[in-house]
């Protein structure tokens, strides 16, 4: 017999807001009800959406240590302009196949030790995100965004109604 699995539950809500894809996640450690629930929220970018002249601030290099381990350090770069909930804490990039744009993503956590006691709602991560995604297009002057229709990056003004 098979030892038993222990299963995590997580609820994940994804949107896209401004031409930024975003995800919003409500997790647990363990499959009690009674266990306290995390948030984290990320945010999934195309490398092509960033001018080449803020490029190299928002999509990182990879840094290698001893035993082969990527890591990322996104706490001296652009990304320190963005508001987030104190902080990111996750940086990933997917790397695409020959000739695919690879993808950013990078996130923070509602796990902190001032986090703990305080309670949160999708929606007030939800606005937190708007905050996040808002930010880049102040900090990032030429930001693009995808047209759907036809594939290509586009100033992201010119899609945005009211700006």
């Amino acid at each position: 017999m098979k030892e038993p699995t222990e299963l995590r539950h997580m609820d994940t809500w994804k949107g896209k807001y401004r031409g930024v894809r975003f995800e919003i996640k409500h997790w647990g450690f363990g499959e009690g009800e009674a266990e306290e629930k995390k948030w984290n929220y990320y945010l999934f970018l195309d490398e092509r959406q960033f001018p080449e002249k803020y490029r190299n601030d928002y999509v990182l290099p990879p840094n290698k240590d001893d035993k082969n381990r990527l890591s990322y350090d996104y706490m001296n770069c652009g990304w320190n302009n963005i508001r987030t909930h104190h902080g990111w804490t996750y940086y990933k990039i997917h790397e695409g196949y020959i000739e695919t744009p690879r993808l950013v993503e990078i996130g923070c956590d509602y796990g902190h030790y001032w986090d703990e006691g305080q309670s949160y709602n999708k929606l007030g991560i939800l606005l937190e995100v708007q905050e996040s995604i808002d930010d880049l297009h102040r900090e990032i002057k030429g930001f693009l965004i995808r047209n759907e229709r036809t594939g290509d990056f586009e100033q992201a003004q010119a899609q945005i109604k009211g700006e």
